[in-house]
């Protein structure tokens, strides 16, 4: 996740929050190495730093882990579905492979060709429970959810906030964070990466003013 006070929301690496850098080792999702910046908000907000500012940054931060999380549920959803539909079409061939040669003398190449279709829906059927696809669309929903609406609460106080209680917000706001991240399940080097260009686009598409909508999230 990228978080508040990284300098860009599509670098990966270090990152700093309110001042204080922070780091997380390389996690694994269905795999895959992944390396992106700590989650962990400060819960402290320093009385130099800005408020509003810090506010901003997290919600960019915020907002990655939102779109994220949401691409990682349609992904790791495709992919079952791959996997699911290839593993019964491979049992179906078995089946009426078997059912033909038995109705005729036996072909030793239509046996052998249920033999090996049979080893692909095995195969197919083992990967889909190893990579446990299933967990991970549940957990990718889940987190998206709660990223959304941690990402409102956020858009709220930058546009109705109250400035004397920010401060005490942020903290609220930290610690939801901190535990939103510990308890989701990591996003992939590549999907991060998307988001993090995804919400780059956004705030820049924002600034040039109107133009052609995209997709929201």
């Amino acid at each position: 996740m990228a978080t508040a006070g990284t300098k860009s929301a599509g670098e990966t690496g270090d990152a700093k929050v309110a001042g204080t850098a922070t780091t997380r080792p390389d996690a694994k999702v269905a795999g895959t190495a992944t390396t992106r910046p700590a989650a962990t908000a400060s819960m402290q907000v320093p009385e130099h730093h800005d408020p509003v500012e810090l506010l901003e940054q997290w919600h960019r931060g915020i907002k990655i882990g939102h779109v994220g999380h949401t691409r990682a549920a349609t992904v790791f959803a495709r992919r079952a579905r791959a996997f699911g539909v290839g593993a019964t079409l491979a049992t179906a061939v078995v089946g009426t492979t078997l059912f033909s040669s038995l109705s005729t003398s036996p072909d030793p190449r239509l046996v052998t060709f249920a033999a090996l279709a049979s080893v692909v829906a095995v195969i197919l059927t083992a990967l889909q429970t190893f990579l446990n696809y299933g967990e991970l669309v549940t957990g990718h929903r889940a987190a998206a959810g709660a990223y959304g609406d941690l990402r409102r609460r956020t858009e709220q106080l930058l546009v109705f906030g109250d400035a004397t209680r920010l401060r005490e917000q942020l903290a609220e706001i930290a610690k939801t964070w901190a535990k939103l991240e510990q308890d989701s399940p990591d996003l992939p080097q590549g999907l991060y990466e998307y988001a993090a260009k995804w919400v780059a686009t956004r705030e820049e598409h924002a600034r040039k003013g109107p133009g052609r909508p995209s997709r929201e999230w």
